[in-house]
């Protein structure tokens, strides 16, 4: 019996300890090029504030945005829709890159922002973070595909 109990607590005390153990890193494959280009994405989408023409020709048309006070946004168009019916103003947000990564022909932004804005002529105050998936064309140009965040406050 103490050699059974003893073989079950080894068995025990190794599946725990590799279930601790840290993950793998992820491959993270694209070249300096293919990140600078999702760079120059996301830095010219925001130069483009709510000039919401402007940001339309960086999404894809199966482009989904998850915010988290709305339906999921689903279709660039749709997307459309919505941000020209909010009317956005004023807005004193700042955007801070954390991770640029990816493999193959996705890639993603992880983000954190601060900052205020009118929304529908109100004014909301918010911090938070988000992630931003690009997806590659076939021209070999890069488009946001998937865009999710939440506010931390």
């Amino acid at each position: 019996m103490r050699i059974r109990a003893d073989r079950l607590l080894m068995v025990a005390v190794a599946v725990v300890a590799t279930g601790c153990q840290a993950p793998p890193p992820a491959s993270h494959d694209l070249s300096d090029a293919d990140l600078a280009a999702v760079r120059a994405v996301w830095d010219d989408m925001e130069a483009a504030g709510t000039d919401w023409d402007a940001v339309r020709q960086f999404l894809t048309d199966d482009f989904v945005h998850l915010d988290p006070r709305i339906p999921s946004l689903v279709g660039a168009e749709a997307w459309m829709d919505w941000v020209e019916s909010m009317e956005f103003g004023n807005d004193q947000t700042q955007y801070t890159v954390e991770e640029i990564a990816g493999s193959g022909d996705l890639a993603y932004i992880r983000w954190s922002f601060t900052g205020s804005w009118t929304e529908s002529g109100e004014l909301v105050e918010s911090q938070g973070k988000g992630i931003s998936i690009y997806t590659r064309m076939p021209d070999g140009s890069w488009r946001l595909s998937r865009n999710v965040w939440n506010a931390t406050s």
